[in-house]
């Protein structure tokens, strides 16, 4: 249930765990090759041993010269540098393999809080968002609604009224005026209010037809005629009939604004919450990701150390067999002129 085109912005995080994830791969290799490497050197340094062992056997069996002698020291050098990698590999194992193995473990233990946490202040700062832009559609569409009702309101009423949001309308505010006191409206044709003015119980001329008074025999005619179909023409209905029928829809339609402004302002504090809600999750989610970004950055710390540990072991290892070696070397010369 993605609302929103992009993802959450983790501030790097992201880039950053998957950088520290190939340097983790990176160091757990390293520490298999070396650890190759420890058993490689532990094997030679065994066939050392068994090749200065053979070749003691062999000397033995010969007579005793001085060029025996010079190979009895070089059975010795094989014995040392046997030595020397035995001592290489324990360096590398205990030196090396074993504490590579061991903080790779624990940089993987400690990564898998941190994605869970984070993991989670995402999906709840995503669900907080969705409810924030649902609850805004509904204020938007209950705001809408309202303004409609609250348009044909003010078009019931006869006059203009501003918009409810700045102020109220006479009939919600209690105003007892009627609509009967309120003027007729001015837009009305000279020829409606002409045929208005005319009456056939008048006896004045026809101003329409600007012609001469009727005679007594035509007015008898309109007069009787008039009084033959006044029982089955529909009689004008009166003022107070108006005035009932006018105030009962605007009730009806001032019931409806109510419901309508209602609506609309639970929708609105309902949008106000979710708004709250929403910044308290982000706010959250924005702690805990700089958080998360703190304890990762504390691991490669931890990791680029050990890696840097671990070549000042091996440069040292390394330092401490060379001399060892060259004295070797030196008592195997000594021994070409012995």
């Amino acid at each position: 249930m993605d609302l929103f085109s992009h993802p959450l912005n983790r501030w790097g995080y992201d880039k950053q765990l998957e950088h520290h994830k190939q340097a983790t791969t990176l160091l757990h290799t390293l520490a298999q090759i070396f650890q190759e490497k420890s058993e490689l050197q532990s094997d030679y340094a065994c066939g050392l041993v068994r090749l200065s062992s053979r070749l003691r056997e062999v000397l033995g069996a010969t007579s005793d010269e001085t060029v025996h002698a010079a190979w009895l020291r070089v059975a010795n050098s094989l014995e040392t540098e046997a030595n020397i990698h035995k001592q290489c590999a324990s360096t590398i194992l205990e030196g090396l393999v074993q504490p590579w193995v061991k903080l790779v473990e624990d940089l993987t233990k400690k990564r898998k809080p941190l994605r869970t946490r984070l993991d989670k202040v995402d999906t709840l700062f995503e669900t907080f968002r969705a409810n924030e832009f649902r609850a805004k559609k509904k204020f938007c569409a209950a705001f809408h609604a309202c303004e409609r009702i609250w348009s044909r309101y003010a078009h019931t009423l006869g006059f203009q009224l501003s918009w409810f949001w700045c102020d109220t309308p006479p009939a919600l505010a209690g105003d007892k005026s009627s609509v009967s006191s309120r003027k007729p409206p001015s837009n009305l044709s000279a020829t409606s209010r002409r045929v208005q003015d005319h009456s056939f119980h008048s006896d004045s001329s026809d101003i329409e037809s600007g012609s001469t008074p009727r005679s007594p025999l035509r007015e008898v005619r309109l007069k009787r005629h008039h009084s033959e179909r006044s029982a089955t023409l529909p009689s004008r209905p009166s003022s107070l009939t108006i005035v009932n029928d006018i105030s009962s829809k605007q009730a009806k339609n001032t019931s409806a604004m109510k419901k309508a402004m209602s609506l609309c302002m639970t929708t609105l504090v309902d949008y106000h919450k979710c708004c709250l809600a929403a910044e308290n999750a982000r706010v959250e989610w924005h702690t805990t990701t700089l958080k998360c970004l703190c304890d990762l950055r504390v691991m490669e710390r931890q990791r680029l150390n050990a890696m840097a540990k671990g070549l000042t072991v091996y440069q040292r290892l390394l330092a401490d067999a060379i001399p060892v070696m060259q004295t070797s070397a030196a008592d195997v010369a000594v021994g070409r002129f012995g």
